[in-house]
């Protein structure tokens, strides 16, 4: 046996598996031999077998902890997580000081979705070992996911005092920045993490996704195509990158980069959403439904699909749809300004302006740099004869974005009923070289 574990520390898992198996031969009752050749089959994914020699060395001795606690580890990495669950709870009642069972209980309780039981877990290993960096890290992830972002910071901190040149820890940290909308510190701990690690593909697609979100397209995209030349077939990144080319207008590169995420995972429900659209986009709404329905089937509380759906019914001219689905993104993220700006330029279609109103006066509330929105308020201004302040909108919306052609012609159009026709003919001359397809 003590062969077997020299070999499989050396990954030389044939090898190590052989003579497990020699030594269970010669002694059927050794747990030892049992959990090594067990924890070998785990590490090649042969998880029934693994499953099988762990529970013949829990048959022999009921009340180890360790081999209760891999076993767990081996059903959670199965995907059967209920399973995991008691063996974990079986451990911790055996060894209630154990902390290693205790987290990754909790680790358990977080993929379920319980985050509050998950939250207890780790705060009572962090009670038991205030040291523990791998408690703090999933404490810190599982106070990510439930958006407590100062908490998950401050966990991230402490683990660093205690680890300081741990890049995946810093890159976590480098996430939660992002989150933040802290852009500068993501990108130093995402550049001191690539410093520490240069191939690491993760951190350096989370540096392209912060050049991303702060429209520093040319470093993000050479930053995700760094991590695809390390990591190929990794979905993520190729979806990333897919997006990255919708948002600049490239979009025979996003589909092809989308397409390839989504063979790559066929249930990867963003990579979906992100084709759909981008068929949005280019005008393609049937197969825009397609991948918005796909996707929302995969993730019914996604909404981002949802509100992308709601927004292809509104271009074309379903309504009554358009709204029943924005209603449910607002209602699923209640500060989605986007859904919010979508609902509102639905009712001003539907000539509902005042709820057009109420809606784009709460959207530029929530992000008032928001061109979009303060383009479409103008435009509802406008149509109800209110020019002077449909004028001061459209204004604001070209100042933010000077390309924005849309905003343009409905400011030319707004000083033609003005009856100033020179400074019409002017924008509406600019918005169609901007954009030919407004003539």
């Amino acid at each position: 046996a003590s062969r077997g574990e020299t070999y499989r520390d050396a990954e030389r898992y044939d090898e190590a598996v052989a003579d497990f198996s020699r030594a269970i031969e010669l002694d059927p009752g050794s747990d030892r031999a049992l959990i090594g050749r067990a924890e070998t089959y785990r590490l090649t994914r042969q998880s029934d077998q693994a499953l099988a020699d762990f529970s013949r060395a829990i048959e022999l001795d009921p009340g180890s902890p360790g081999a209760t606690i891999s076993r767990g580890e081996t059903y959670y990495l199965m995907e059967r997580y209920d399973e995991a669950l008691a063996d974990f709870s079986r451990a911790i009642e055996v060894s209630p000081g154990w902390a290693w069972a205790i987290i990754d209980r909790g680790e358990t309780y977080r993929v379920m979705g319980r985050y509050d039981d998950a939250l207890a877990d780790f705060n009572r290993a962090i009670q038991l070992d205030p040291s523990s960096v791998w408690a703090l890290i999933n404490r810190a992830e599982t106070f990510h996911l439930v958006k407590q972002y100062d908490d998950a910071l401050a966990d991230l901190n402490r683990a660093l005092e205690l680890t300081p040149n741990s890049a995946s820890v810093i890159a976590l940290r480098g996430e939660i920045y992002g989150l933040m909308e802290r852009y500068d510190d993501a990108l130093a701990d995402f550049s001191r993490a690539i410093e520490l690690d240069p191939g690491y593909a993760w951190a350096i697609a989370c540096r392209g996704e912060t050049y991303q979100q702060m429209e520093r397209y040319d470093d993000a995209l050479a930053d995700v195509g760094r991590a695809i030349e390390l990591e190929p077939d990794s979905s993520s990144a190729v979806a990333l990158r897919g997006e990255i080319y919708r948002e600049t207008g490239r979009y025979d590169e996003a589909l092809t980069d989308l397409n390839r995420a989504i063979e790559l995972d066929p249930g990867y429900a963003w990579a979906i959403g992100s084709r759909g659209q981008t068929y949005r986009e280019t005008g393609r709404y049937d197969e825009a439904l397609t991948d918005l329905n796909r996707a929302i089937e995969l993730d019914p509380g996604y909404a981002w699909a949802i509100g992308s759906r709601g927004q292809t019914y509104r271009e074309t001219g379903r309504y009554d749809e358009a709204l029943t689905d924005l209603n449910r993104a607002i209602e699923l993220d209640p500060g989605y300004a986007w859904a919010i700006g979508s609902r509102g330029q639905t009712y001003r279609e539907t000539g509902r302006y005042d709820e057009a109103l109420t809606d784009l006066n709460r959207a530029i509330e929530l992000d008032p740099g928001y061109a979009w929105a303060i383009g479409s308020r103008g435009q509802t201004y406008r149509e109800t004869g209110r020019y002077d302040e449909a004028l001061t909108d459209l204004n604001r919306a070209i100042e933010l974005d000077p390309g924005y052609a849309w905003a343009i012609g409905s400011r030319g159009q707004t000083y033609r009923e003005m009856g100033r026709h020179v400074e019409a003919h002017a924008d509406l001359n600019r918005a169609i070289e901007l954009d030919p397809s407004l003539a």
